[in-house]
């Protein structure tokens, strides 16, 4: 399996030629039954103002009982990609509870001086998957992002300032159709 990336960060008036990045991601996955699925993905995408990052990415997909999976993956919050594990039990046929956290890091540029904000954090959350379509579904979410850091760099990557904050409640939702 093989997919770009396309990607755009930025805050409201940045240029926009600075702030689009891109990259892909290769690799496998494989079924030994019905209950467990195992892969590997190599990611790597380019960064504003630093390396490209090139990441390693478990996938597992595990049905350790019934009604009950275990999934690492790229996880989705709310349009927020990060590297996460999760555990969700299927109460009825239509609505999962799920449990997880995730690795979320961020670069983006700032229409300042053009700096460059990272936003480093680890959100641990709960979600509620409703299925309102066989194509569609609602996600309910709340949780908290912990480990949270902010650095602002110069254009030149270099670092200006770098701040640790407070753990922070998160609310939200996010809908799913796949066409």
């Amino acid at each position: 399996m093989a997919a770009p990336i396309v990607r755009l960060n930025m805050e409201g008036d940045a240029k926009v030629k600075d702030s689009v990045r891109g990259g892909g991601v290769v690799g496998f996955v494989y079924s030994s039954s019905p209950t467990l699925t195992l892969g590997l993905l190599i990611g790597a995408l380019d960064q504003i103002e630093d390396d490209v990052q090139v990441v390693p990415i478990p996938l597992i997909r595990w049905q350790f009982a019934d009604s009950w999976i275990f999934r690492t993956a790229v996880t989705q919050l709310g349009g927020q990609n990060g590297l996460g594990a999760e555990v969700g039990w299927q109460w009825t046929p239509k609505v999962e509870i799920v449990g997880g956290a995730a690795f979320q890091r961020r670069r983006f540029r700032l229409n300042t001086n053009d700096q460059v904000g990272q936003e480093t954090l680890i959100p641990i959350y709960g979600k509620l998957a409703l299925e309102v379509h066989p194509r569609g579904k609602i996600e309910l979410l709340v949780g908290v992002a912990a480990g949270g850091e902010l650095r602002l760099e110069n254009k030149n990557g270099h670092k200006i300032r770098k701040e640790d904050y407070d753990a922070t409640p998160m609310i939200g939702a996010q809908v799913d159709f796949v066409f």
